[in-house]
């Protein structure tokens, strides 16, 4: 752009880089550039190789991860069905070709106390955020039994270094929630995270695989929407930058092949993207999700939302599509005539 500023266009494939190895790329990148700018030869510090991490995944044993997902996915048919009103019609023209996305953010006062609820009650974000995922989907689909993809880190904890190797970790693997109304919130978010916890334990499994299991054919996916929570170990914006170098206007841009993907990035307010195929959904319906997502995530953080809060209620607060707000009104127990015993 003119002799002291450039543009950087920075491109890779997932074969070769995770979401987790960028900031690991750009500390040694930093580091090189610190080094040329005072005239010394760079030494850089390589980390454990790559392929010490084949050699572990080539130790596993698939026998057992078989037992745990046909278990977890026993029963399954197919995957759940989005409305129909979010799809375009056969006859219908699609308004757009390739993916979209749109961006909602988390106020800092709600963004405190979702985390607040979560650290009180032993709780992730992300447990928050797939138990809010599931909620929606089943709000959408009218359906209580829900399975969705989400990305795991795929990072051993039993190879040491692991948190420090360049190269493809992630892998992208079902969650299956069921959605009983009359569930009561804090058990059903605790089930949620142990399940979660329990199926670190196979994330290396390929997902084709778990797919060959269950005797599904190729053309039937077990979910169309994804969940991507990057919580990232090191903050890359955060790094400090060689004197004379400054970085402005960062942008980053992912994409897969899911229909509707929900991307959630961490931070003092937390960042809400849908990112969606336009050949599948209307804007109109995407924005609807989001706002109706959204709102979810407020009502957790509503100080009169509390742990033993059947889930039909939490149901019931998700504006419909005429609702002028993207604010939920609060649920008080007692305003509600349910049939609801306490």
């Amino acid at each position: 752009l003119s002799d002291q500023v450039y543009e950087f266009v920075w491109t890779s494939h997932h074969l070769l880089l995770d979401g987790w190895s960028l900031p690991l790329v750009f500390k040694e990148i930093f580091t090189t550039y610190a080094q040329f700018s005072r005239g010394q030869i760079p030494s850089v510090t390589f980390n454990r190789p790559y392929r010490d991490y084949i050699t572990w995944l080539q130790t596993q044993d698939l026998t057992v991860a078989e037992v745990f997902w046909r278990k977890q996915l026993q029963g399954f048919q197919e995957p759940i069905q989005l409305s129909p009103n979010s799809r375009l019609n056969d006859k219908q023209t699609p308004s757009a070709q390739g993916y979209a996305i749109q961006t909602q953010h988390l106020s800092l006062q709600t963004t405190e106390t979702l985390q607040a609820f979560a650290q009180r009650h032993r709780l992730t974000s992300n447990t928050l955020v797939q138990g809010a995922w599931a909620l929606m989907l089943s709000y959408i689909s009218q359906s209580t039994d829900i399975v969705f993809g989400v990305t795991s880190a795929g990072r051993p904890t039993d190879l040491a270094g692991a948190e420090s190797i360049i190269g493809l970790f992630i892998n992208t693997l079902p969650a299956r929630i069921q959605v009983d109304p009359q569930a009561l919130l804090l058990p059903w978010l605790q089930q949620i995270q142990a399940q979660q916890l329990e199926t670190r334990q196979y994330e290396y499994t390929p997902l084709r695989q778990i797919q060959r299991w269950l005797n599904l054919p190729a053309a039937i996916p077990l979910f169309e929407s994804l969940v991507v929570f990057e919580n990232y170990p090191i903050d890359t914006t955060s790094q400090p930058l060689p004197t004379g170098l400054d970085i402005q206007n960062v942008r980053s841009m992912v994409n897969n092949s899911y229909p509707l993907t929900l991307r959630v990035l961490p931070g003092a307010e937390l960042k809400l993207q849908m990112m969606y195929d336009c050949s599948r959904f209307e804007a109109a319906a995407i924005a609807q999700w989001l706002k109706q997502f959204t709102a979810l995530l407020q009502q957790l953080a509503i100080p009169s939302t509390q742990p033993d809060l059947p889930l039909k209620l939490l149901l019931a607060a998700i504006p419909d599509a005429h609702s002028p707000s993207h604010s939920p009104s609060p649920v008080f127990l007692h305003s509600r005539e349910d049939g609801v015993n306490w």
